[in-house]
């Protein structure tokens, strides 16, 4: 475990993520730990209720987080992700959504709802599949499709539906049990519907419209900031993996499992895996370190290293489950069993590998 997460901390997350996988959401003892270190609030700026952060050390703390546990990892990476979007809403919505401990902002990409223009507002019906932390989170945030008052869809200049967002309260939805995947399940990832409800126009925002608060990394681009934040959950469990299997790997050559010659095979397999695994993990943060040199510098990065950035992440996410699955036989069926740590890491990283953002290595 790294510095970014404290050993007290991880200790924390480590003890609570079976009763967590139980539970199928977050134990109470990890949600406390996560409020009174602010992790939902990692893009706030400390004057506005958050830490003040920088993009290598935040993505140092959600790979930390993820290589204690996958599933408080994933809601820590998307429900603080959440908070990125404060940056376009008002100085007064921003105090009324995050000034409370708990504060939890949850959502999903997917434009499956729809907007319908009103005085001063929208009309809001729609469904979506998947929230990340749906379970405990004070905030629900969605994309919807525009539509006039006469119900014809908007269209932007270039002729395609317009897109908004938006913000509801948690009471304000109904959520839907939708999540039965066989990994994950801490992350308590339900979906969530609404049914003709008014919202007002602040409640509505634009991601590609111009920041009106300053917010940690705001001005990095979306689109890598985002799988640049979930390369990193693959990176941090695959660390665990690696930790894991080489324990049980020890203990079955201790224990007589494997032949001398499968021995040295394993032995090298695990060199081989655990050292592609490190090259591609360093050339990641090399792209990362050196966008936000040029970031720092010039106030813009270069399309060269935003595609950079792009491919480091995907390669990263596409080492990281090529090198658990390479190795996970080794440790043999006791590995599989339920309630096994090594068999959550792997359900919990293949689940993972379902998010569209980072399927291919390219």
């Amino acid at each position: 475990m790294n510095s970014y997460l404290a050993p007290d901390y991880a200790t924390v997350v480590r003890n609570y993520a079976a009763p967590s996988e139980e539970a199928g959401q977050l134990s109470p003892q990890i949600l406390d730990l996560i409020y009174t270190q602010k992790l939902f609030k990692l893009y706030l700026p400390a004057h506005l209720g958050g830490v003040d952060i920088d993009l290598p050390s935040l993505l140092g703390i959600l790979e930390s987080i993820a290589e204690a546990d996958g599933s408080t990892g994933w809601v820590v990476t998307l429900c603080s992700g959440a908070s990125w979007f404060a940056g376009f809403w008002t100085e007064a919505l921003v105090r009324e959504v995050f000034n409370r401990s708990d504060a939890c902002v949850t959502g999903s990409g997917a434009a499956s709802g729809t907007a319908t223009q009103t005085a001063g507002g929208y009309v809001v019906e729609g469904a979506w599949p998947y929230a990340t932390g749906a379970l405990h989170a004070t905030h629900f945030t969605a994309n919807c499709r525009i539509r006039t008052p006469n119900g014809l869809p908007v269209l932007t200049e270039s002729g395609q539906p317009l897109i908004r967002s938006f913000l509801f309260t948690a009471d304000q939805v109904e959520r839907l049990p939708t999540w039965s995947a066989v990994g994950m399940v801490g992350t308590g990832s339900h979906g969530f519907a609404v049914r003709g409800l008014t919202v007002r126009e602040e409640h509505s925002f634009d991601i590609n419209s111009p920041l009106k608060q300053p917010i940690n990394v705001g001005n990095y681009p979306f689109l890598q900031l985002a799988e640049a934040t979930l390369a990193v959950n693959f990176s941090g469990m695959a660390r665990h993996f690696l930790a894991l299997i080489g324990e049980r790997v020890e203990s079955r050559v201790r224990g007589g499992s494997f032949t001398p010659e499968q021995v040295r095979y394993v032995e090298q397999a695990m060199s081989t895996q655990r050292a592609l695994f490190l090259s591609h993990r360093d050339l990641f943060y090399k792209a990362v370190a050196e966008s936000c040199r040029q970031l720092a510098a010039s106030g813009e990065i270069t399309e060269p290293t935003l595609r950079q950035v792009s491919s480091q992440s995907r390669q990263l996410a596409h080492t990281a489950r090529e090198v658990v699955d390479r190795l996970f036989p080794y440790g043999g069926l006791d590995t599989v069993k339920a309630g096994t740590e090594l068999g959550r890491v792997w359900r919990d990283i293949h689940t993972a590998s379902g998010h569209s953002l980072l399927t291919f290595p390219f």
